[in-house]
């Protein structure tokens, strides 16, 4: 999205102005979902609430996929919330999603496989010496040219200098099966 507004040679080129909206409120985000659970008679406390947040990333599209997740399975199995269940519906959401992800990462090169390995543990320092040796990358100047590619697919996000993988449930199937 940055390119289509940044780039000289979109069409969209200085049409709008980067802005950072930074993450959602915490406490509004939480209420927000317990007020939506309890419109359709289902309890969820807080801290599972806050849980389902963190599970999606504080991405609002992932939240959303997330809780309707929950609600559909706690509606169709008369189920109470708890963190076992928000956790087995975001491994639902990656089997779900499966299929999309294995042709993502499958295009990817060996060296971005790796480096998304390593984003998986931590996005932080990604070019100095102690993280090259630690997971095991080469030079600095591959590691930008990996990283400057999966941030131009979309796949990894850069803010206040840390790298992550921009869906979660992506980053869990990284962790799962690769």
């Amino acid at each position: 999205m940055n390119d289509m507004f940044n780039n000289k040679g979109r069409a969209f080129y200085n049409a709008a102005m980067l802005m950072q909206i930074g993450s959602l409120p915490q406490e509004e985000t939480v209420d927000f979902l317990i007020s939506r659970f309890a419109s359709s008679g289902i309890k969820i406390e807080q801290h599972l609430a806050l849980f389902i947040i963190e599970q999606a990333g504080v991405i609002p599209y992932y939240i959303q996929l997330l809780a309707a997740e929950v609600w559909q399975y706690v509606v169709n199995s008369i189920q109470k919330i708890d963190r076992e269940l928000i956790i087995k519906c975001a491994e639902k959401i990656v089997d779900l999603k499966s299929d999309y992800y294995y042709e993502l990462y499958d295009k990817l090169s060996a060296y971005q496989k790796k480096l998304l390995k390593a984003l998986v543990v931590s996005g932080e320092n990604v070019f100095s010496l102690n993280y090259t040796k630690k997971f095991r990358l080469t030079a600095a100047s591959t590691t930008q040219k990996a990283l400057a590619g999966l941030i131009e697919s979309g796949i990894v996000e850069k803010v206040n200098g840390r790298y992550f993988i921009g869906d979660p449930f992506f980053k869990q199937f990284i962790i799962r099966y690769a």
